[in-house]
């Protein structure tokens, strides 16, 4: 008996990377995430991948860190967003993002094609080791207080 073949994920298999790949691409990120609009984006872009390909449960790990509040213009102050407005700025798209998928399952049924289950993302606060201890202490500190 040849048994039967797993069905393929609809999902591009895509090559595998090293750990300093990784890195590498995340610094990439990091450079061009530069603004809470940036940030929002790439947060609620990450959480539909991962929901196109069928995840439940996400946990994304991030390092707070002061950004823009808005896009850098000829002669406009730059203000950076706290370490608590990074922190709300990613659980707030996930909460959202959490309610729209809840609403939508909700609102599917096995009739109109089958039900993809929805995706329940939360935030893991990380720490840049590289930055030190007070910048450690900061990160920790905004997260505990929210």
């Amino acid at each position: 008996s040849q048994g039967v073949s797993p069905p393929r994920s609809p999902r591009k298999e895509r090559p595998r990377r090293s750990l300093r790949e990784c890195f590498e691409i995340f610094s990439v990120i990091h450079s061009a995430v530069i603004t809470r609009d940036d940030l929002r984006r790439i947060t609620r872009e990450a959480l539909e991948d991962f929901a196109a390909d069928g995840v439940c449960y996400l946990e994304l790990r991030s390092t707070p860190r002061r950004m823009l509040v808005s896009p850098r213009g000829v002669g406009v102050a730059e203000e950076r967003c706290s370490l608590k407005d990074y922190i709300r700025t990613v659980t707030t798209v996930m909460s959202d993002f959490e309610n729209e998928e809840m609403d939508r399952y909700c609102r599917v049924s096995e009739a109109q094609g089958g039900i993809r289950l929805p995706l329940i993302p939360r935030y893991i606060v990380s720490v840049d080791r590289s930055k030190g201890p007070e910048e450690a202490m900061a990160g920790t500190t905004a997260a505990v207080e929210i």
